[in-house]
C-alpha cells in the first residue's frame, strides 16, 4: 500500500476571496496524475498548515468547510476507495484578535521576555482567539479533534499496514499577535518527543523558521533541531 501526502496552506477563505474554489481542478489534476502513476495508493493525507480563514470568523470557516468537502468529493471521484484524511493546524489569520488581544498581551509579553514555559491556564487564554478554528476542526477532521487534546500540540497516529505514521500538529500561532514581528514566536519544544516510536513523522506548523527565531538576549531551546 502507498500513501499520498498533499500539502496546502494559506487559503484565506472569505466572502471576498472565493477564488480558492478555482484551485480545486488543479489539485484534482495533480492527484489524478499521481494516482495514475501509483495505482496502489489507497490513503491520501491532506496537510493544511494554517490560515484557513482570512480573519478567523465563523462565516469564513463555513466557506472553508464547503471547500474541503468539495475537494474530498472531487478526490473520491478519482478513486472511490481512496481514504481522505485532513490534518490541519492553525495560522495567525485563524485568530480573532479584536475581542481578546488586550487580554492576551500581558501573557505573551511574559512568555517572550521572562520564561518560555506555558501553563495550561495560559494556553486556554491564548487559544481563545482560535475558538472558531477549533470548532471548524472538530467538524472537518474529527480524527484530529477531541475535547481532551492540548490546543498547543497534538499528535495523530495512523497505522498503514505494519507501519505507523505520526502527524505532529504544532499550534505556533497560539502566541500570534495582530501586528506580528519576526522572532516573536516561541514554542515549548520540550513537548516534541517520541519521534523514534514511528516509521514516519510529519510535523505541521504555520510559521516559517525565520519567525521562530528566538530573542537573542537569553538562551532558548532550539526549535529547528528539535524537529
Amino acid at each position: 500500500m502507498k500513501v499520498l501526502i498533499l500539502h496546502l496552506s494559506d487559503i484565506h477563505c472569505s466572502k471576498r476571496k472565493v477564488s480558492v474554489f478555482d484551485k480545486i481542478d488543479g489539485i484534482r489534476g495533480v492527484v489524478e496524475s499521481l494516482c495514475s502513476e501509483h495505482p496502489d495508493v489507497t490513503k491520501c493525507f491532506v496537510l493544511v498548515t494554517g490560515d484557513i480563514a482570512d480573519k478567523g470568523h465563523k462565516s469564513q470557516y463555513d466557506i472553508a468547510y464547503n471547500f474541503f468537502n468539495l475537494l474530498r468529493s472531487q478526490l473520491k471521484a478519482i478513486k472511490t476507495n481512496i481514504e481522505i484524511t485532513y490534518i490541519i493546524t492553525p495560522g495567525n489569520h485563524d485568530c480573532v484578535f479584536s475581542k481578546v488581544e488586550k487580554k492576551r498581551d500581558s501573557t505573551i509579553r511574559r512568555i517572550l521576555i521572562e520564561d518560555d514555559s506555558v501553563e495550561e491556564s495560559e494556553i486556554n487564554e491564548l487559544v481563545e482567539a482560535q475558538n472558531n478554528f477549533f470548532d471548524f476542526l472538530s467538524k472537518i477532521s474529527p480524527i484530529a479533534f477531541s475535547k481532551n487534546i492540548s490546543k498547543l500540540f497534538w499528535k495523530i497516529i495512523i497505522p498503514v499496514d505494519e507501519y505507523k505514521i505520526s502527524f505532529y500538529c504544532l499550534n505556533t500561532s497560539y502566541i500570534s499577535q495582530e501586528h506580528e514581528k519576526q522572532g516573536e514566536i516561541t514554542f515549548p519544544v520540550n513537548l516534541l518527543t517520541d519521534f523514534e516510536k514511528y516509521d514516519l513523522v510529519c510535523a505541521l506548523f504555520h510559521h516559517p523558521y525565520k519567525h521562530l527565531q528566538f530573542l537573542q538576549n537569553r538562551p532558548k531551546l532550539p526549535f529547528r533541531p528539535s524537529l
